[in-house]
């Protein structure tokens, strides 16, 4: 909701004054809004996914960064006590704001999981060419679990074709 508002917040004072911004960066605390707006919104629920297609309408996805909680100066009414607010002194706790333009870049990773990926055994050639497919694939998803250092990169073996060949039969 934050974001959204942030959005139509920007996008009313843009209009209101009336002059042209070159750049703008929008700022989140919130991970799972950031990968909101940056992918599809197609698997979202109906209330996210309609603000987040506003937000796409008002803003660009690319400018949108993270921002961490520590830092996030919107914050700053949160840290203060009751005290803080009541009191005459003007004493206002301070927190680092270390917020440029090029923070550490946020990483979304995207994993679309196909439960039954079926593999046409009459698309092959030979049945040597379809147990080499298998035993690539095999070692792929292998490769994949393990760090790079320890990744298979040699021709294939004897034991992963047996093995390849015995999904077949």
């Amino acid at each position: 909701m934050a974001a959204f508002t942030a959005a139509k917040l920007i996008a009313f004072i843009k209009n209101y004054i009336g002059i042209r911004v070159d750049e703008l960066n929008y700022w989140s605390d919130s991970e799972i809004t950031l990968c909101w707006i940056k992918n599809s919104t197609q698997k979202l629920k109906p209330f996210i996914q309609n603000r987040v297609e506003i937000i796409r309408q008002l803003t660009s996805p690319v400018l949108w960064r993270h921002c961490p909680t520590k830092n996030n100066p919107a914050d700053l009414l949160s840290l203060m006590k009751d005290k803080d607010c009541n009191s005459e002194s003007k004493d206002y706790p301070s927190i680092n704001l270390k917020i440029d333009p090029y923070y550490p870049p946020f990483v979304t990773v995207l994993v679309n999981v196909e439960e039954n990926i079926e593999l046409n055994p009459e698309r092959f050639d030979d049945f040597e060419k379809l147990v080499r497919v298998i035993a690539y694939c095999r070692r792929f998803l292998a490769n994949c679990r393990h760090p790079e250092s320890n990744r298979r990169l040699e021709p294939l073996t004897l034991i992963e074709l047996q093995i390849a060949e015995n999904y077949w039969i």
